[in-house]
């Protein structure tokens, strides 16, 4: 399951996703999953490059996608907007991290080896996935993290540890969890 991030101080938000689910949910799909993933990962940097007012990380997400299909059709759009992805992705890396992990000589590697193996070209979009996800990593994730306050975080991890040792059922430790985030989320909705 993909980690939700918070793209910095915005509402916009990001997905940590398993590289290998993106290769295989977009072979099982025969590429549909492929289009939706291209879109989501270019908005997702593009709304990083708002975020944090860099320019070169893309502007027009529909493009991207549009250039994957129907672009095949056409043969040559959806090389141009790999191309331009891998750029992008670069630049957020840079962004970010301070480098680019990125290296565009294994996408190129790997796109003339799907030509002969068409199997590598599954690999490409896993390769893409885990290099975007060390962006991802350092935006804060929401969910319990961004629902419950420390003393809650604590009292949750000593429940599980409770849960782990026997000595509270699963059900009574769900019960628990739910009631802390309710309580947390109330009392965050009365100081907003």
């Amino acid at each position: 399951m993909a980690d939700t991030v918070q793209i910095g101080n915005t509402r916009q938000t990001a997905k940590i996703r398993h590289p290998v689910a993106v290769a295989v949910f977009s072979l099982i799909t025969l590429g549909i999953y492929y289009v939706y993933w291209w879109y989501q990962v270019n908005r997702e940097v593009m709304d990083l490059g708002r975020a944090r007012n860099v320019d070169g990380l893309g502007d027009n997400p529909t493009l991207s996608a549009l250039a994957v299909f129907p672009g095949v059709l056409v043969i040559v759009p959806p090389f141009v907007t790999l191309y331009n992805g891998v750029g992008r992705f670069q630049r957020a890396q840079e962004t970010t991290l301070g480098e680019a992990t990125l290296n565009g000589w294994v996408v190129l590697v790997l796109v003339v080896a799907s030509f002969i193996v068409g199997f590598a070209a599954f690999i490409i979009p896993g390769y893409l996935q885990a290099e975007l996800n060390k962006i991802w990593e350092r935006q804060p994730r929401l969910g319990i993290e961004a629902a419950a306050g420390d003393a809650d975080l604590d009292r949750i991890k000593k429940l599980a540890e409770l849960k782990d040792t026997g000595a509270i059922s699963a059900e009574e430790f769900e019960a628990e969890k739910a009631r802390l985030l309710r309580s947390s989320q109330g009392s965050t909705t009365d100081q907003g």
